[in-house]
């Protein structure tokens, strides 16, 4: 009995150091382009701790169910924690 998923034909740059792997028969990402971000640069880690709490509190006001986040260190989430 065959299967019928098509072999994946990877294809392998390397950049330096790193190589990188793409499988050629993955679908095509939407919107791949990078798009511009507007950063704010906040005056401490307090107010970018409450910046975090504040679009926390905004995502949940928006949704049914749980909130997942991910916090990757620094000061900033360690302001975020103390509000928590």
């Amino acid at each position: 009995m065959s299967s019928a998923t098509p072999q994946p034909s990877i294809t392998r740059r390397a950049a330096g150091p790193n190589v990188w792997l793409r499988d050629n028969n993955a679908p095509a990402l939407p919107n791949a382009l990078p798009t511009p971000y507007a950063y704010e640069i906040l005056p401490d880690e307090a107010a970018v701790g409450r910046a975090m709490f504040a679009e926390l509190q905004a995502a949940a006001a928006t949704k049914t169910g749980d909130v997942v986040i991910i916090l990757l260190g620094g000061r900033g989430a360690q302001a975020l924690h103390k509000l928590l």
